[in-house]
């Protein structure tokens, strides 16, 4: 057999096997397939935000947080699919100092295992910036290795499938650590769902309009 191929199919083989399953890991207690109905959201949550297609009318996201997130503008956000299971959920916090990594970095590994991949990026020589950004992932994960002057390093990122990214990242004098615990595989079929319903809807809305009631 042609060690290429051979070659291959370990390396397929073994991702498979190894690879770390998330679908118990959570975020504040709450995980990926949780229906709305079940969830007991923090005391800080917004109302519910919904969406409709017709007659079909569901909840699709709840924020919660004072709003000192920096990517997704809140400390915590969960999103549904059109039958309210969650599909993702994404934390943030922001530090009011700079934190003790090693301790942080020992609580992860205590609460989900080994990560899969882990990466380090760095600020380099064009970059004004003092930056540093160490990234976990488990489940399915890819990497992504930058070395363009600004950055140096790698980061990981979820693929197609369950992931949980937590990325800490320093910048001059700020400080944060970021979650994202999410099903792609989930999400691409909610937003089929929704292409599909809403040509449904709109041929309906064509044959009604189409009624001249002579």
């Amino acid at each position: 057999m042609n060690h290429k191929i051979i070659l291959f199919f370990l390396i397929t083989f073994s991702s498979s096997v190894f690879a770390v399953d998330v679908s118990n890991f959570d975020i504040k207690g709450v995980k990926l397939n949780d229906k709305y109905s079940n969830i007991k959201f923090p005391v800080n949550c917004d109302s519910p935000k919904s969406n409709n297609i017709g007659n079909n009318r569901w909840k699709y996201q709840v924020v919660c947080g004072g709003g000192s997130g920096i990517q997704m503008g809140r400390e915590l956000v969960f999103n549904f699919t059109h039958d309210e299971i969650v599909w993702s959920i994404y934390r943030e916090k922001v530090f009011s100092v700079k934190p003790n990594f090693q301790k942080i970095e020992k609580q992860l590994f205590v609460k989900y295992g080994n990560p899969t991949s882990t990466g380090v990026l760095k600020s380099s020589y064009k970059n004004p910036n003092n930056i540093i950004s160490k990234s976990f992932c488990w489940g399915a994960c890819k990497k992504e290795h930058d070395n363009d002057g600004h950055f140096k390093g790698s980061t990981v990122y979820g693929s197609k499938g369950k992931s949980l990214v937590v990325t800490y990242h320093e910048k001059n004098d700020t400080y944060s650590i970021w979650f994202g615990l999410k099903d792609t595989v989930l999400e691409d079929a909610d937003s089929q769902w929704a292409r599909v319903e809403y040509k449904i809807f709109e041929e309906k809305q064509k044959e009604q309009e189409s009624n001249l009631d002579l």
